[in-house]
């Protein structure tokens, strides 16, 4: 009697040692099912906060018949897309804060115009362009011309390109040793290797400068 006492108590014992470790693992994959419950809710946050700042990018783009939806899909579905949305984003803002330069800049109009449909193309084509956005480039500073100076015996001889002007409108001065040259946007001042006087000849064509300009006697060529 007593050996079959101490049997069930064993028993009941293996059991509840069972259960305690059924409980245990339960305990543990429901800890683990949180955490990926918590972490998945964490990235959906995240992405949620990428898109609740109004795109420029996406408000154009999104004017577009069928085109907001094509983007949509990239941003979802690309990483590096959604990325280059943002750079861009953040550079149209930062543009905007600081505002245009004085520069001298060029305007371009950008307009989109979707191709009619099958049925579309036989009706008189009286749709407008539609206008999407102004492009704004910034116009390259005019320089001065590029030049030569070099001597030769009792002369001084300048080469310079001046482009896209007429040889009326190029302007010459000497004052000592410099060389004033200006001819529409173009303008500079030439340091000559020594003090000189008249020009003794002058030419103009396919807008390279030629001059030969007479040394000053008091000013004698080693």
């Amino acid at each position: 009697m007593g050996n079959d006492d101490e049997k069930d108590n064993k028993e009941k014992e293996t059991k509840s040692d069972t259960k305690a470790e059924d409980l245990e693992t339960k305990i543990q994959d429901l800890g683990n099912r949180i955490k990926e419950l918590e972490q998945k809710l964490e990235e959906k946050e995240n992405r949620a906060t990428d898109y609740e700042h109004p795109s420029f990018v996406e408000d154009i783009v999104g004017s577009i018949p069928g085109f907001g939806k094509i983007v949509k899909i990239l941003e979802n579905s690309s990483p590096e897309f959604r990325q280059r949305i943002a750079e861009t984003d953040m550079e149209i803002k930062h543009r905007l804060e600081t505002g245009w330069s004085s520069k001298p800049v060029v305007s371009y109009g950008l307009s989109i115009r979707p191709m009619p449909s099958r049925n579309e193309s036989s009706k008189s084509p009286g749709r407008a362009s539609r206008n999407i956005k102004n492009v704004t480039v910034e116009a390259p500073e005019p320089s001065g011309p590029i030049f030569d100076v070099f001597e030769k015996q009792d002369s001084v001889y300048v080469i310079a390109q001046i482009p896209d002007v007429e040889e009326k409108d190029i302007n010459i001065e000497i004052q000592g040793d410099t060389l004033d040259i200006s001819a529409g946007v173009y303008s500079k001042k030439i340091s000559l290797p020594c003090k000189s006087g008249s020009i003794e000849e002058k030419s103009y064509k396919n807008g390279v400068l030629q001059l030969k300009i007479k040394r000053e006697n008091n000013d004698n060529h080693n």
